[in-house]
């Protein structure tokens, strides 16, 4: 590891009042960010291992710079939920909360040199929503930097850096603060959260993920980006969407990698085949993909993807080798089926998952959004049939759930616990737990919704025991979750002209009217021609 300085590792050897990162609409300068390290690591006595409290990228890179400068432990959870903390702290019973604000050291001193016990350990929530643990050296996090940069310094030139994805995660912690630091680009303090505020990103180098540049794609079918720059991670972009902003002349850059792994290779929006990065060999066997790189604990990961070598020393992916689920004795490729799902001309997106204890598997499906009209339970019968022709039928999902848009968590990624939760399986999360939809129909003005109160949704347990009613609240919640369907997404801050004329009970079926409206959007209930519930919500 080379002996050198924070300040020259991580600052590019920026003047003190060089802007390195922007908050809230002011500059960040490089001797405020230093003088926030040297407070920060003042105060840090009394232990060696710290949990990140919440904070934007600015308090994340003093915090990670007053770590390398004292040797510690920075741990970085996945979220600030309080339970996810509690356990966090349970599990490391010498570790504090890290403060993310305080007095700054206006003064000089010595240079901050970088420890090389310096660590940190991100913790993500793994494929079942149970936090994992993986320690990266800091110095590990700045040379991988500095292969970013050699990969993409060119193309990336001195765009400022915007993003979507949390630095909790290390795609966002890599992309949107160490890289930036390591190179001398100016980084936002916030992570985007409004599509809206993506379109102000041109000229720009733009951080986000597939399921957010899918919204993107969708909603701001005009937004100038010709000079934009997009890096995508987390899962694979869908074709569609890539050759959509491409098209638009959006320079695309999709990165695969692991937080196991670090980065692995990269490919343009439109390419098929992935190019591993500066330094970083991969080796295809029956196993899967073996990644050799300087980024890796110990120089080697091995990736459960199955993977094609190409002659010029670029690869294809073809999907996981690990989605294998054993459904009453025999074994199954989930990719496999959810490949044949995805061949229906109706559907844009599915994912096929374990959909109880007995192994039964259950389907999450979105329609296509050019969609006018689509008999969902024909849709479901037509899709049963394809799957029975190349597989038993025990393995045939039974549970079928129609979503507007996959559910994912911050980093885009798809987790067995959302979707079980949003298929209704989760009885502790009714709140993502989808109705059953029927039939979807849509012209100029309106979208059409017919869709089932599931017996078995959790909105009904406990309201009322032996005389079970769909809460009012209820209808309103799915009302804003299929907003999406009319071309509308939450948060909505306000319910106007809510009426509830008659209760909805278990296996009832009602039609939705969702009709965009100024600010918002109008949505109706109604069954056999009597309505049920309306109003209108607002953003």
């Amino acid at each position: 590891m080379p002996d050198v300085s924070v300040i020259e590792a991580l600052l590019a050897g920026a003047q003190p009042g060089t802007a390195v990162a922007t908050r809230r609409g002011a500059a960040v300068t490089r001797g405020e960010l230093l003088a926030s390290v040297r407070a920060r690591a003042r105060s840090m006595d009394g232990a060696r291992e710290w949990v990140l409290a919440e904070g934007d990228a600015v308090d994340f890179a003093a915090l990670l710079l007053a770590v390398g400068v004292l040797g510690h432990t920075l741990h970085v959870p996945p979220n600030h939920r309080p339970a996810t903390v509690v356990r966090l702290l349970e599990a490391h019973p010498g570790a504090r909360m890290a403060a993310v604000s305080g007095a700054s050291d206006g003064g000089g001193g010595a240079p901050l040199r970088l420890d090389a016990r310096a660590t940190v350990v991100f913790h993500t929530s793994g494929t079942t929503g149970e936090p994992t643990a993986h320690a990266r050296p800091l110095a590990a996090l700045i040379e991988e930097a500095r292969a970013l940069e050699l990969a993409f310094g060119a193309v990336a030139g001195a765009r400022a850096v915007s993003g979507t994805v949390p630095h909790a995660f290390i795609y966002g912690a890599l992309f949107r603060v160490v890289w930036p630091l390591v190179s001398g680009r100016r980084f936002d303090a916030d992570p985007l959260t409004e599509l809206g505020a993506a379109a102000g990103t041109e000229g720009r180098l733009l951080v986000s993920s597939p399921s957010f540049l899918g919204r993107l794609e969708a909603d701001l079918p005009s937004a100038p980006a010709e000079s934009l720059l997009v890096f995508s991670s987390g899962s694979a972009l869908p074709p569609d969407v890539a050759r959509s902003l491409g098209g638009r002349g959006w320079m695309l850059r999709e990165v695969y990698g692991s937080t196991e792994s670090g980065g692995v290779a990269w490919r343009d929006g439109e390419e098929a085949a992935w190019t591993p990065l500066p330094g970083v060999s991969v080796v295809v066997d029956n196993e899967g993909l073996e990644v050799r790189s300087p980024h890796a604990p110990g120089g080697r990961a091995r990736l459960s993807d199955r993977a094609e070598m190409l002659p010029d020393g670029r690869f294809r992916l073809l999907g996981r080798s690990d989605r294998i689920a054993k459904v009453e004795g025999r074994r199954v490729s989930l990719g496999a089926l959810e490949a044949v799902i995805l061949s229906h001309p109706d559907v844009a997106e599915a994912a096929v998952f374990p959909g109880d204890d007995g192994g039964r598997l259950a389907v999450l499906v979105v329609p296509r959004r050019d969609a006018a009209g689509v008999d969902l339970d024909g849709l479901v019968a037509d899709l049963r049939a394809r799957l029975a022709a190349e597989n038993d039928l025990t393995v045939v999902p039974r549970r079928w759930r129609f979503a507007p848009e996959m559910p994912v968590d911050a980093r885009g990624k798809r987790s067995l616990a959302i979707l079980r939760a949003a298929a209704g399986l989760d009885a502790a999360d009714p709140w993502s737990a989808f109705p059953r939809l029927i039939a979807l129909g849509r012209d100029a003005d309106a979208v059409r919704i017919r869709l089932e109160a599931p017996r078995d949704h959790p909105f009904f347990a406990g309201h009322f025991p032996g005389h079970p009613i769909l809460p009012g609240v209820g209808l309103v919640h799915w009302a804003s979750m299929l907003a999406p369907l009319a071309g509308l997404r939450g948060p909505f801050a306000e319910v106007l002209n809510l009426k509830f004329q008659e209760p909805t009970f278990p296996g009832h079926v009602v039609d939705l009217e969702l009709r965009p409206a100024a600010g918002g959007l109008t949505f109706a209930f109604s069954a056999a021609g009597r309505p049920r519930a309306s109003g209108s919500l607002l953003r």
